[in-house]
């Protein structure tokens, strides 16, 4: 049997919702090829999941390519740019008409990646810390700063982002280079992105602000922390303070199409006393008021519970 799954996401999305969704049609239907289509911007994903074997072959495509293309294959399926009531994962398997199942999932790196991420690793002392270097895209730019500054005087940090030279290589890292050097490190703390899920899968505990929706939609705590039986190892989310945050995601509103509109309010309706920062709004937002001191005491906290703290 062949199978077309075109996913319109980025790498964060594919690499999680993608491939829990592969496997949940190897387990329907072991002997298929399956065929991944990604937009020709994503077009690094081969190198992330192909070590996988849950793909025959990736193609760059638009939906138009894949809606020309589909007829080929005996089952299809898309999972596009929106956003609906069941969240990112659970999304593709209602519109397949499959009960949801969480698989658990992974990133599997190759000797040569695991001996660069050992060289910048070198000697250093324990704990080892990453992050990416981008965390001011979804949160205070000076916040962000101020919590890498305070991480980075008291721990050994590295910063991991596109534009990062590594001295110890002589060179910027691969995604997979940085998730294989994140695998090594203690702990992970950043924002919802790609190489956050990619640090999720790489086995090292994270720590995250995540995007303003439920964390079932598509976050480590969700997907990641069922399968990890130790909970002092498990994924932590960063939430606001209760006096800011409704609890209830009330911003989130639903169209008429059943999808999810970006986030909109009245601060009385939502009690949100900022607009979102980033993520969907031009400025700032319960999210957004998080605390470096706040998200600090988290990572002290959790590196004390597993005995990390000197």
């Amino acid at each position: 049997m062949k199978i077309l799954l075109y996913h319109w996401g980025y790498y964060g999305d594919i690499i999680v919702v993608g491939q829990n969704f592969a496997r949940e049609l190897k387990r329907r239907y072991p002997t298929s090829k399956i065929d991944l289509m990604v937009r020709p911007r994503i077009r690094c994903i081969e190198d992330i999941l192909d070590s996988l074997d849950l793909f025959q072959s990736f193609i760059e495509g638009e939906i138009e390519d894949y809606n020309s293309l589909k007829s080929d294959y005996d089952k299809h399926y898309l999972i596009d740019d929106r956003v609906y009531p069941e969240g990112h994962l659970r999304t593709i398997f209602t519109h397949s008409g499959f009960d949801f199942r969480q698989h658990p999932l992974k990133l599997i790196f190759s000797s040569e990646q695991l001996k660069i991420a050992s060289e910048i690793l070198g000697a250093r002392n324990r704990p080892v810390i990453t992050s990416q270097d981008d965390m001011g895209r979804k949160w205070c730019p000076a916040k962000s700063a101020n919590l890498q500054e305070k991480i980075s005087g008291r721990f050994e940090l590295i910063r991991l982002g596109p534009n990062q030279i590594h001295p110890e290589v002589d060179r910027k890292l691969t995604f997979m280079e940085s998730c294989a050097l994140i695998s090594m490190s203690d702990l992970f703390f950043g924002i919802d992105s790609g190489i956050a899920h990619g640090a999720a899968l790489s086995g090292t505990q994270t720590i995250l602000l995540p995007p303003i929706y439920p964390e079932y939609f598509i976050s480590p705590t969700s997907y990641g922390n069922q399968f990890i039986a130790d909970p002092k190892l498990h994924h932590i989310s960063i939430k606001p303070d209760t006096a800011d945050f409704c609890g209830n995601f009330l911003c989130l509103k639903s169209t008429k199409k059943g999808q999810l509109s970006k986030p909109s309010g009245t601060p009385k309706e939502v009690r949100c006393n900022w607009r979102k920062k980033y993520f969907f709004f031009p400025s700032n937002s319960c999210y957004y008021e998080i605390s470096t001191e706040y998200f600090y005491d988290i990572i002290l906290t959790t590196l004390k519970n597993r005995n990390l703290l000197n």
